[in-house]
C-alpha cells in the first residue's frame, strides 16, 4: 500500500519537469533547505557533478531542527549526491519524522547509495530510513529500494538500468517507546549516484569503505564523550 501511494505521488512530482527540463548550470552549494525546495516551491536546481538536483521538497513532525548549512554537495570517486544536516530527536511513545523527495537527472544513472548516521536506539526505540527509486515513465515505474536503520543497517546500495533521470522519495523515522531509557535520534541523510565512466578504486567499494571509516569516527567521538 505504501508503494502505491508513493507511485501516485511520483507521477505527480515528476510530470511538470518531463515535460520541458531546462539548462541548468549552477554547482550546488552548502545552503538552507529554504534555499534547495525554493521554500517549498520545488523551484530550485543545482549540479554535484553529472548530475543535476531538482524539484525537492522536505517536510518534518515531531522535533526536527535543520543545522547551518543544511543541505552540502557529497562527492567521493564516481558518487555524487547531498547530504542533509540536522537533529531528529523522537519524543517518548512518539515519532520524529523527515520526508525528503527530489528528483535526479544524468546520463545513465545506474546505482544509488544512502548513508544514515545517528546514535544507536536504546530500549525498544528505533531509526530508520525508507527510500524508493522511480523511473520517469507516465506512471513511474519502482525502480529500487534501500531500507536501513540503525544500528545494523547503516549503509545500503542498490543497482538498476542505467536511467536519465529517477524520482527519490525517502522517509527517515525515529521512534521511541514509552520505556525508560528508550531513546532514537539521527544526524544526517547521505545519498549518491552514479554514472558511467567510473574511476579506479572508487565506486560504490571505495564509498562503502569510507562511510564505514566515518561511523567508526562517529562513535569514537561519542565514547570520548
Amino acid at each position: 500500500m505504501k508503494v502505491r501511494s508513493l507511485v501516485g505521488a511520483a507521477a505527480a512530482l515528476i510530470a511538470t519537469p518531463l515535460i520541458a527540463l531546462p539548462a541548468w548550470g549552477a554547482d550546488c552549494v552548502a545552503g538552507s533547505v529554504a534555499i534547495y525546495t525554493g521554500n517549498n516551491t520545488g523551484s530550485f536546481s543545482c549540479n554535484v557533478g553529472p548530475l543535476t538536483f531538482f524539484n525537492m521538497f522536505i517536510t518534518t513532525s515531531g522535533d526536527v531542527t535543520f543545522n547551518n548549512p543544511a543541505i552540502t554537495p557529497f562527492i567521493l570517486g564516481g558518487e555524487f549526491g547531498l547530504t542533509l544536516s540536522f537533529g531528529s530527536v523522537a519524543a517518548p511513545g512518539q515519532n520524529a519524522d523527515i520526508n525528503w523527495s527530489f528528483n535526479v537527472s544524468g546520463s545513465g544513472i545506474s546505482d544509488a547509495f544512502a548513508f544514515l548516521n545517528g546514535s544507536p536506539p536504546t530500549n525498544g526505540g528505533t531509526s530508520k530510513l525508507d527510500e524508493f527509486i522511480f523511473d520517469a515513465a507516465t506512471p513511474p515505474n519502482l525502480l529500487a529500494q534501500l531500507h536501513l536503520s540503525l544500528p545494523t543497517t547503516p549503509t545500503g546500495s542498490a543497482f538498476f538500468p542505467a536511467q536519465p533521470q529517477i524520482f527519490v522519495s525517502k522517509d527517515q523515522l525515529n521512534h521511541v517507546t514509552t520505556a525508560e531509557g528508550s531513546s532514537s535520534q539521527t544526524s544526517s541523510i547521505t545519498n549518491a549516484y552514479s554514472v558511467p565512466g567510473p574511476i579506479v578504486g572508487a565506486g560504490l567499494p571505495g564509498l562503502v569503505f569510507a562511510c564505514a571509516g566515518l561511523i567508526g569516527l562517529a562513535r569514537r567521538r561519542r565514547q570520548t564523550a
